[in-house]
């Protein structure tokens, strides 16, 4: 069975190199663990150093040095586990400046035949006091390994391929509970193909996304974003946050529908618990097609503040 599914998933992935004209699979559908809670929308938060996965901007208003690190399998169905991901990310505030700066590095793993780097460095400052704005430099990296890619003639010119994509995005504080927040990633779309007669273009993605903030009293966040991704489809996703135990339990829900041939509907729950100068996130998702569950995973990660 996982010698089947091996071969499948190398078959997959030489495929989208090996066509003429297609893109590249650097699409990082998982953000944060606490992004994961909220259905996936996190583009109008600001003020966590993890913002930098889906939106450079929302970075900014971090108090304190940050950092953020995350591990969990994508597909953990997959017999064997074989596909896998994790994220790391650091950000502090440069007050003399007026700026907040954050690094990042993002791995996708398929065992033993395919893997998918990410490493960027991000900053962010406000403009004014309703607009703030962010930038990212990134390294996309993707390798093959594997007996598959050595008796293979199109990767004679080398298993590696890299390229420089650049992302932009915004928050923009369209009333004092209200931000609204959009991204722009890959906006370059960097080829990254192994060999030089292919076209592998990364994507452009676009997200926008609102957060509501919940009264001080009641303290929390309502979420909306919309992703228009090339390769994945439209995706709409809504998520809600709310604090139930002196600032230090989060409890978190959302939903995520994709707009594609097989349309999905993901749903999820999580919770964040910080004690000291940390705080323990976990997102559980399941998702719903043709009215079965066909899918469910658990996300944790581990945030911490210096």
């Amino acid at each position: 069975m996982y010698r089947v599914l091996k071969t499948w998933l190398f078959a997959v992935v030489v495929l989208s190199f090996t066509i003429t004209t297609c893109n590249a699979a650097f699409t990082e559908f998982a953000t944060s663990v606490r992004a994961v809670g909220l259905g996936g929308s996190a583009c109008g938060l600001t003020g966590d150093v993890n913002n930098v996965f889906g939106n450079p901007a929302g970075i900014f208003g971090l108090v304190t040095s940050q950092a953020g690190v995350a591990f969990y399998q994508i597909a953990p169905g997959v017999e064997g586990g074989a596909v896998t991901q994790g994220m790391v990310a650091f950000g502090m505030p440069l007050k003399a400046a007026g700026i907040t700066i954050a690094g990042r590095w993002l791995n996708m793993s398929v065992s033993g035949m395919y893997a998918e780097d990410t490493m960027g460095i991000a900053a962010a400052k406000s403009v004014n006091d309703k607009l703030t704005v962010g930038v990212e430099v990134k390294l996309l990296k993707a390798s093959y390994k594997g007996d598959e890619v050595a008796n293979d003639v199109y990767f004679s010119a080398g298993t590696e391929a890299q390229g420089v994509a650049l992302d932009a995005g915004a928050v923009f504080k369209a009333m004092s509970n209200i931000d609204i927040g959009i991204s722009l990633k890959n906006v370059n779309q960097p080829n990254i193909a192994i060999n030089s007669s292919a076209e592998n273009k990364a994507p452009m993605i676009i997200r926008a996304g609102m957060a509501y903030r919940l009264p001080q009293k009641s303290p929390g966040f309502v979420t909306a974003d919309i992703v228009m991704n090339p390769t994945e489809g439209t995706e709409i996703s809504a998520g809600i946050e709310k604090n139930v135990f002196m600032k230090q339990l989060n409890v978190r829900g959302g939903v995520n529908y994709i707009m594609d041939t097989q349309s999905s509907l993901n749903c999820s729950a999580g919770a964040g618990f910080a004690f000291g100068q940390m705080e323990a996130n976990y997102a559980y998702v399941f998702q719903v097609m043709g009215g079965l569950v066909s899918y469910q995973n658990h996300y944790v990660g581990m945030n911490f503040k210096f």
